[in-house]
């Protein structure tokens, strides 16, 4: 039995037989409460991959821009350009386009191997508890949708090409997302594997 409580109405809710592909609603104000995710395996490849497309999201060149001379510009390029003037917006930027998703990513990996680790059953529900808090801070969609928004911009007062960088970072979006979406932490504590 899995004791749960609803996030927008706060009803307390208990789950029997909690079964795989099925979804459960509160009763009270028909939210989604539960979501089976997908097997270790699945998760793991998924989160390999994004790992693999995070590296080459912030360091390939997203965009070839022309205004006086050319400039490529990357995640990590951005990141320095903006600390030399505004080392706040440089650290809020760092932290939410590399910190935060690696942290989760690490989570991630931290609670489905959490046996190999020798963490305890204890230090697996605040590592769960760690994960699902910094999953609400995760601004991966926002900075690929502020990035589009930049293009259409700078494209009115610059020659700009499109640079492997984007596609690498549109994949990394993808991929982050599928991972996090088809996670579900409480699915450890149940012994699913």
């Amino acid at each position: 039995m899995q004791r749960l409580r609803c996030r927008y109405c706060n009803a307390k809710l208990k789950l029997k037989d909690v079964e795989k592909g099925y979804e459960y609603h509160c009763p009270r104000c028909g939210s989604l409460i539960h979501r089976s995710g997908e097997s270790s395996a699945t998760i793991v490849i998924l989160v390999l991959s994004t790992f693999v497309m995070f590296f080459g999201a912030v360091t390939q060149p997203l965009l070839n821009v022309k205004i006086l001379y050319d400039t490529q510009i990357s995640v990590v390029k951005s990141i320095q350009l903006l600390s030399q003037n505004d080392t706040l917006s440089a650290f809020i930027l760092a932290f939410t386009i590399i910190v935060i998703p690696i942290s989760m990513l690490i989570l991630i990996l931290s609670i489905v191997f959490y046996q190999h680790l020798n963490i305890s059953k204890q230090r697996l529900k605040i590592l769960i508890v760690l994960y699902t808090t910094i999953k609400e801070w995760n601004m991966i969609a926002v900075y690929f949708i502020g990035l589009l928004v930049s293009m259409v911009k700078i494209m009115d007062i610059s020659d700009m090409t499109v640079m492997v960088g984007l596609w690498i970072n549109l994949l990394y979006v993808i991929f982050f997302f599928a991972t996090v979406n088809f996670f579900n932490p409480y699915d450890t504590l149940k012994g699913k594997g």
